[in-house]
């Protein structure tokens, strides 16, 4: 019986990396997907998914996005656990992730679930590229409502027109 070495999926997923493919490709999905279940093997870390109400997909998504836009953190020449991926198998670290996730999904459906991870991934692939040097506002459900509002104002506005248009015109004709 052939015995599996603790760190395989991280080292093939490391490997992958490296020869400049990308994560959102089939078999990086499928790479990403065996690391995060490795790093799950770990009872703490199972422990901190369960409380925070998040499973494997979840994390998947979040841990692709924080790869596919932090992509230049993986060196070459590293063989240690890049930033990115000691994320997922970093207790402490990860709780704190979680907590973010969880303030962002909770409620959701299931569009807006998805989209609320790819949003705390980015922002967390951009903090740990040192990319945003002043805090930003956490992504929560309000947070992402205000962004919504904010880029279909313009729309909001024409809409509002045209009904106040018609008003005045079903005046004039009475």
């Amino acid at each position: 019986m052939r015995r599996i070495e603790p760190n395989s999926a991280r080292k093939e997923l490391l490997r992958y990396l490296r020869l400049g493919k990308s994560v959102r490709l089939r078999g990086g999905e499928n790479l990403v997907r065996n690391f995060i279940l490795e790093a799950q093997a770990d009872p703490a870390i199972r422990r901190l998914c369960l409380a925070y109400h998040l499973n494997v997909s979840d994390l998947s998504l979040a841990c692709s996005e924080i790869l596919a836009e932090g992509a230049d953190l993986i060196l070459p020449e590293d063989n240690h656990n890049p930033s990115p991926l000691q994320l997922f198998s970093n207790p402490r670290q990860l709780e704190e992730f979680l907590k973010k996730l969880q303030r962002a999904t909770y409620g959701q459906t299931v569009i807006q679930r998805s989209l609320a991870i790819v949003a705390c991934a980015k922002l967390q692939a951009a903090q740990m590229a040192n990319r945003i040097s002043e805090p930003q506002r956490m992504v929560t459900r309000s947070h992402l409502l205000k962004i919504s509002l904010l880029n279909n104002i313009f729309v909001m506005m024409l809409v509002a027109g045209l009904i106040l248009v018609g008003a005045l015109i079903a005046i004039f004709l009475r």
